[in-house]
């Protein structure tokens, strides 16, 4: 006699559970604290987000420990959306400029920075 209110109460509390963010992310092995984290943005994309003109020092970047500059946007031949970059690495300076491209922001070396002037 207990199996017909059983029933109806077992598909209530699957279809809470489906609806509830806590019980789902219990199914997917995920803690509520790193569903809501956002992946660390990439050097490239922390690079785009700099104010114009400020010198920012990087710890850890594809070049080492550096510190970066980047000037006013502009739109490449390409017509992708375009910052230029001075890299300084001690006493070493590089020219780079920093591009949006169709799967993100990327670090393009200047090809010009090693012909004779």
């Amino acid at each position: 006699m207990r199996m017909p209110i059983l029933v109806p109460r077992l598909a209530l509390v699957l279809a809470l559970c489906i609806i509830l963010p806590a019980c789902a992310l219990r199914g997917s092995g995920k803690s509520a604290l790193e569903s809501e984290v956002p992946p660390t943005p990439t050097f490239a994309e922390q690079v785009a987000g700099l104010p114009n003109g400020v010198a920012q020092p990087f710890a850890q970047s594809p070049y080492g420990a550096v510190t970066v500059t980047a000037g006013s946007t502009y739109i490449s031949g390409l017509g992708n959306q375009c910052r230029p970059i001075n890299i300084v690495q001690g006493a070493m300076q590089y020219r780079a400029a920093v591009c949006q491209e169709e799967h993100g922001w990327r670090v393009i070396p200047t090809i010009f920075d090693n012909m004779p002037r």
